[in-house]
């Protein structure tokens, strides 16, 4: 038999799962072990011929295991056919395995404890009487080997159907009068994550109790970086520091002072991955919110000046014989329009073009004198009575057929002989496109028409005038928001019709503001309401309430916004001195719940209260790593 040839290495690295064989956590030991010590067993025989002692001078720390530098004496031959060899590490730890979630036997019984009240019977010799049965009558015989709790009610419902109840207080702590195995938390919720912002900056007029926390990374308890532009960023912070959880700050800086010092220590999250982004506003807040009231003492809003405006208007006389037959169509005609403020001409006498999109709601109007009756009976004993349908349409493309027209406004009326009222039509504010086109229809729906006569008619297109006012007392001193209905639960709001013809539209509401002295963050979003924002009154955080339903005023026939709140607010809540606010994803940001403070430029850390095991095990040796590599 040849020989096994004899080949020489040197160990120069080794790598350690952070998990035994048997499943325990040994990642505490391989932190600090210093030595490592292997038997090492020849090709043939089960006794060890030699022992390696490798001494660590450098680690590595993966996700599952460490990576060991060490150095060895000598070199080492190879022929070892063990696979699986006992290592000891230096310093030695005596953890107690039975006590591992591994050990299949944990909590076992080893022995009956048998009970004082229950006998052998020995049916050995006889299967009708027992040996034993003298035995048996004096309390005498062999004990029993039986749980005398598998026997009882107690022991037969409580494992199955009682179960135990644990109740706590509160998350993470043990409190007098928890009900808990010994004294630890009913429920753990710990967060592996720290952070490390940039800078804290208020967020007031928006919230004049919240600060904003930028964060720049991150942390895991390994140490690895994420940064805010990561997909899984935003989950992190929403799920590692929820609402109402407490976070504690530190700044990194040596002259902490003044306002800035207030923000050191624990605080609690009013919300994570969000900002706050202003809506809407009535006043300004050059001097931390004093309200911008007119010479009345009215609150105003201003048309924003680059919106464009049409104030065209159109008018006819003589007579005009729409067709007296269903389902003719007959469109109204008018002389020529005045120039709108485009200074553009409408070439038709039936119908107004749009040249361009509008920004700035327009609404339509129309005057009509008429006569008409219905078709004379034929026994001659009057006129039966026809219905006829006056309308305000728009075409998205001026062809008006069923998939493109859209009934602005409309009218009914019913003819037999007598003279009918004037008929007035007036459409509610909205945006148009450019090559839309708006006319005015004539329509006989029931009955027999006998004949039917349009004398003096007008019609125009009107929108704010660029540069004009609207004071919150305008429409019948209602003001900008006023309460629905008079029930003391009612928490409906109803919006005015000059704030009502604003929505859906990006509109700067205070007059005369600038960047530079209105104070709130720029208005990006247009004015719309939703569900989940917040309207707050009198800048005053205590009257804050939060949006449940929106009817915009496309939904319903008054053209108005109605907003339901989770609240009705009190008759102290001044109503035209308001602003609304939403909460948008961001996921760099945490907002922190307090007064308004004066931020810091400095940077810092912002630590979890109840941090995992492993992070407050590995947070010096990562800090000593960020400040190492220049990020902190």
């Amino acid at each position: 038999m040849p020989a096994f040839p004899v080949t020489y290495f040197d160990v120069r690295k080794l790598r350690i799962s952070k998990t035994s064989a048997n499943g325990a956590d040994i990642t505490r030991q391989l932190e600090s072990v210093e030595e490592i010590i292997i038997p090492h067993t020849s090709r043939v025989g089960n006794t060890p011929s030699s022992t390696l002692t490798y001494t660590i001078y450098g680690r590595q720390e993966l996700s599952d295991s460490y990576i060991f530098d060490v150095t060895v004496g000598g070199s080492n031959i190879s022929g070892s056919n063990q696979t699986a060899v006992s290592t000891i590490f230096e310093p030695y730890t005596s953890e107690n395995f039975d006590n591992s979630d591994f050990n299949a036997l944990f909590n076992n019984a080893v022995t009956p404890a048998n009970t004082a009240n229950v006998q052998k019977v020995d049916y050995s010799t006889n299967p009708n009487i027992p040996v034993n049965i003298a035995a048996i009558r004096n309390n005498i015989a062999e004990r029993a080997d039986v749980q005398l709790l598998l026997h009882t009610s107690p022991g037969l419902i409580s494992g199955r159907y009682g179960g135990k109840q644990l109740t706590g207080q509160f998350i993470n702590e043990f409190r007098n009068g928890d009900k808990s195995y010994g004294k630890t938390p009913v429920i753990e919720h710990t967060t592996p994550y720290f952070c490390i912002f940039d800078y804290i900056s208020g967020f007031s007029p928006e919230h004049n109790k919240a600060n904003a926390i930028v964060i720049s990374y991150i942390v895991d308890e390994l140490g690895n970086l994420t940064t805010p532009d990561s997909p899984t960023a935003l989950p992190i912070l929403q799920q590692g520091f929820p609402s109402d959880s407490k976070f504690e700050i530190s700044i990194q800086s040596s002259a902490i002072g003044g306002t800035e010092a207030k923000l050191l220590g624990m605080n609690e999250v009013l919300r994570s991955g969000v900002r706050v982004e202003p809506i809407l506003y009535s006043y300004t807040a050059s001097q931390y919110l004093k309200p911008a009231y007119s010479a009345s003492h009215q609150l105003e809003f201003d048309v924003d000046a680059d919106l464009q405006t049409y104030d065209a208007a159109a008018s006819g006389s003589g007579t005009q014989s729409p067709s007296t037959s269903y389902p003719d169509i007959t469109a109204v005609t008018f002389s020529l329009e005045k120039k709108d403020d485009l200074n553009n001409y409408n070439t038709s006498t039936s119908r107004y073009s749009f040249s361009q999109d509008t920004q700035q709601p327009v609404k339509f109007s129309t005057f009509i004198e008429h006569s008409g009756e219905g078709e004379e009976l034929s026994n001659g004993n009057g006129f039966r009575t026809a219905e006829v349908d006056y309308r305000i349409e728009v075409s998205s493309d001026g062809t008006f057929n069923s998939n493109t027209v859209t009934t602005l406004a409309s009218q009914k009326v019913s003819y037999r002989t007598s003279t009918r009222p004037d008929i007035t039509m007036e459409s509610g504010f909205r945006n148009f496109n450019s090559g839309s086109v708006v006319r005015v229809v004539v329509q006989p729906l029931d009955g027999d028409l006998g004949d039917l006569d349009l004398f003096g008619r007008s019609f125009q297109a009107t929108s704010f005038a660029s540069g004009s006012t609207f004071v919150a007392q305008s429409d019948n001193g209602q003001g900008y928001f006023f309460t629905t209905g008079s029930a003391a639960s009612n928490t409906t709001l109803t919006a005015s019709i000059s704030l009502s013809s604003k929505y859906d539209n990006l509109y700067i509401g205070i007059r005369n503001a600038t960047a530079a002295n209105q104070g709130f963050n720029t208005v990006t979003l247009p004015f719309t309401v939703q569900p989940g924002d917040e309207i707050k009154f009198n800048n005053d955080e205590a009257r804050t309430f939060i949006v449940t339903a929106v009817q915009t005023p496309s939904q319903n026939t008054e053209q108005l916004l109605y907003i339901t709140l989770n609240a009705k607010p009190n008759k102290a809540a001044n109503k035209d001195f308001f602003a609304i606010r939403r909460y948008v994803p961001s996921s760099n940001m945490i907002l922190m719940k307090t007064d308004r403070v004066r931020g810091t430029q400095s940077n810092g850390i912002l630590f979890p209260e109840y941090p995992s095991a492993r992070l407050k095990a590995n947070y010096e040796r990562i800090i000593s790593d960020l400040k190492s590599k220049g990020i902190l």
